[in-house]
């Protein structure tokens, strides 16, 4: 029978059969994409685990290295790298920013007057610290000032 010669109801029911089908195969589709995220989600996290569990083997001894040398760099006083380890030193500086807005005013009425510039200046003194990295680690580690002289007073408390 060509489908010209079909009744409409019959044509209509067949078209929502196939659409209904369709739609079960996508749902089905989404739903095996949804099992197939879950256990990469799965494994992502046992991945994880056993990352940690490397880390936390050796993160006491990294962290005493990386502590002593911190320590010898503050004494040192300038970046040193060896051994594919890079240990950046920076010396404490101050910081001057100034608020716009006062600044602003302060040039629109009169620009000689260099003493009124005093209070909108504001200074922020940055601690010297010590980055150390490992060649091919995105991640490093900030030591500051206070923490090197903790350092400092455990070793003559010890």
């Amino acid at each position: 029978m060509d489908e010209n010669e079909l009744p409409d109801n019959l044509k209509q029911a067949m078209e929502s059969y196939a659409n209904a089908k369709r739609a079960m195969d996508a749902d089905n589709k989404i739903a095996d994409l949804s099992e197939i995220r879950d256990e990469l989600l799965r494994q992502a996290n046992d991945v994880d685990l056993q990352i940690e569990k490397i880390a936390h083997k050796y993160a006491k001894q990294l962290d005493e290295f990386e502590n002593y040398i911190k320590a010898q760099v503050f004494e040192i006083g300038s970046t040193v790298e060896y051994a594919g380890v890079k240990a950046s030193h920076r010396s404490g500086y101050e910081r001057v920013s100034w608020n716009n807005k006062k600044m602003s005013s302060i040039l629109l009425s009169n620009p000689n007057l260099a003493p009124i510039f005093a209070p909108a200046r504001k200074v922020t003194e940055v601690d010297p610290s010590v980055t150390v990295n490992y060649v091919g680690q995105p991640e490093s580690v900030q030591y500051s000032r206070e923490d090197y002289e903790a350092s400092k007073q455990a070793e003559v408390e010890t």
